[in-house]
């Protein structure tokens, strides 16, 4: 997954991929399309997703695990988001320390 990207961006790479795949005459199997996805996610940020959702027996094909991983980049976004809220909070609040 290119860094630059967003999961929604490399979801869509990947699907493309996967039609040019069947196009080339080699159809992947659901497990194979969802096997190459978990595979294409970044270790260091997605190592603990990539074992749940390799595990989860609910995720049968490639839009079962797009909707997983686009709710977890959400979720990991809103979590980024609101830690950087509260650090500048916490910053904006030493300043007003200082000037009383």
């Amino acid at each position: 997954m290119d860094p630059k990207h967003t999961m929604a961006e490399h979801l869509r790479v990947m699907s493309a991929m996967i039609l040019e795949m069947r196009s080339a005459g080699n159809d992947l199997t659901d497990e194979q399309q969802i096997l190459a996805v978990i595979r294409s996610l970044p270790d260091p940020l997605w190592k603990d997703i990539k074992i749940v959702l390799f595990h989860n027996e609910r995720i049968k094909n490639f839009d079962d695990i797009s909707r997983h991983l686009e709710l977890e980049a959400e979720r990991v976004d809103a979590n980024r988001s609101a830690a950087l809220v509260a650090k500048a909070g916490q910053r904006n609040g030493r300043r007003s320390q200082h000037k009383g």
